[in-house]
């Protein structure tokens, strides 16, 4: 490897220059990004830490190709070709999906007029596509493509992400006052403001996670009224549980 990187370099001198100038670009360019956060769990948040590197890889990656050889060359700019096609679709179809869940969810929330709503499982992301993945987003986006003003009065108790259309969660009634939350598939979880879901509570209700079960359970310390709903998302939209 190294005879062989001694020849290129004594006889393409200068194009091995000019190559070695780029791959050096790309290695500077992911310097100020390095130490930032990478999100292993949804991909697309990490794109834009490679943006500026792309640029430089790319023209990199194309100079080293010219030396393989015309035919060489062409095979694996089709096949590097093929692949990108693919992975851009995937996550073409990632925010198409998203994208599906948001308006669904906007399509088919109905209680403009509850005093409270309590969200059991606000859609944050498809794959890693955002939805609402974090509080008020929801509020928001009923008042800008809406006209429905729910400031103040939507609680989202828990966030779960989606990988397929037809993800769904069980909602059953374990005593008067407590429901217990349950996510149908594996490779779910719930979240709570772009994190691991956790315990906690405030003065009208207790929430306790369960990991391995991918569960909760909801204890109200104040029942909700008759002007109160308890809401959750399924694929055919936002159902209302009613406790009994």
């Amino acid at each position: 490897m190294i005879a062989a990187s001694l020849f290129y370099y004594k006889r393409y001198k200068k194009y091995v220059t000019v190559i070695s100038s780029f791959f050096l670009l790309a290695v500077i360019s992911l310097v100020p990004v390095a130490t930032m956060y990478f999100m292993y769990l949804n991909q697309v948040q990490n794109d834009r830490l490679g943006y500026y590197f792309s640029y430089f890889a790319s023209i990199f990656l194309c100079l080293v190709l010219a030396l393989t050889g015309r035919k060489l060359f062409t095979g694996i700019v089709i096949l590097f070709t093929i692949l990108n096609i693919f992975l851009l679709q995937n996550y073409i179809d990632r925010w198409v999906n998203a994208s599906a869940v948001q308006r669904k969810a906007l399509e088919t929330f109905m209680w403009v007029n509850a005093n409270n709503i309590y969200v059991l499982n606000q859609p944050n992301y498809f794959k890693g596509a955002y939805i609402y993945r974090d509080d008020k987003r929801i509020d928001r986006s009923l008042l800008v493509l809406k006209n429905i003003d729910m400031k103040e009065r939507i609680q989202e108790i828990a966030w779960a992400n989606l990988n397929s259309l037809t993800d769904n969660i069980t909602v059953k009634q374990n005593d008067a006052n407590s429901i217990e939350v349950t996510l149908n598939e594996w490779g779910r979880w719930f979240w709570i403001n772009g994190q691991g879901a956790y315990d906690y509570a405030d003065k009208n209700f207790e929430v306790s996670f369960d990991e391995l079960n991918h569960s909760y359970v909801l204890k109200f310390n104040t029942m909700p009224s008759k002007n109160d709903a308890i809401i959750y998302y399924t694929p055919d939209g936002w159902k209302r549980f009613v406790m009994q």
